[in-house]
């Protein structure tokens, strides 16, 4: 083996301790923010699956009985409500988003209300989400800013609107 080969692996070698080091000062003991992290939200309801956590919506939506038309225009109004206690109703939210079909259609909603979207197709099948995105940690401790699942639904526009 070259002297080059040995140094490049030390290298790899330190590199590897010194970024799990890092690691593990960071995130479990928050040595180098100088405090823990502080979780906001109550984690209680979070259960494990397989590899992986399951975490049930935090609220209810509805399309209010489903898609209409205003005249030749299909639309949709989608209210929902989080539950009491959610990050979406406890003050540490900072905005609720609409999407349909993977798209951001409103953004900088309030935790419960409502959205008329008239930007469908007739005859056609839409999936939306309704999340909140709350804070984690203020000032010094500011840990990110997280999405939360409000609900989720599907809706099928018309097949025809009348002129």
């Amino acid at each position: 083996m070259t002297r080059f080969q040995v140094l490049y692996r030390l290298f790899g070698v330190i590199t590897i301790v010194f970024v799990g080091v890092v690691s593990f000062l960071i995130f479990d003991h928050g040595a180098l923010a100088g405090q823990k992290a502080k979780v906001v939200v109550s984690t209680a309801w979070i259960t494990p699956a397989g590899t992986g956590l399951v975490a049930p919506a935090c609220g209810s939506s509805s399309t209010n009985g489903g898609a209409t038309c205003s005249g030749s225009t299909p639309v949709v109004t989608i209210s929902w409500s989080a539950d009491a206690g959610s990050a979406c109703n406890t003050g540490v939210s900072q905005s609720t988003s609409l999407t349909i079909n993977g798209t951001l259609v409103a953004n900088s909603l309030s935790g419960s209300g409502s959205y008329t979207w008239s930007g469908g197709v007739l005859g056609t099948t839409y999936n939306y989400s309704v999340d909140c995105q709350y804070q984690v940690g203020s000032g010094d401790g500011f840990v990110g800013i997280f999405p939360d699942p409000l609900d989720t639904g599907s809706f099928t526009m018309p097949a025809t609107c009348a002129v």
